[in-house]
């Protein structure tokens, strides 16, 4: 009867030590908007699409 109050401390004790910290909270996200190269280059590339058929309209016109 006396090792069921020790198995008892022991499990309680295995399974508080078992647990992890939570994690540290997520710091801010960085300012400004999150686009990447390749959003940059076909902006870009539609730019310059738009600016050579705008000029192709004008020459036909």
């Amino acid at each position: 009867m006396k090792l069921a109050p020790v198995l008892f401390v022991f499990v309680t004790s295995a399974y508080a030590v078992q647990e992890a910290p939570p994690p540290p909270p997520m710091g801010p996200p960085p300012p400004g908007l999150p686009i990447d190269n390749a959003v940059l280059f076909i902006l870009i590339i539609g730019l310059l699409y738009g600016i050579k058929k705008k000029w192709d309209l004008a020459k036909t016109s």
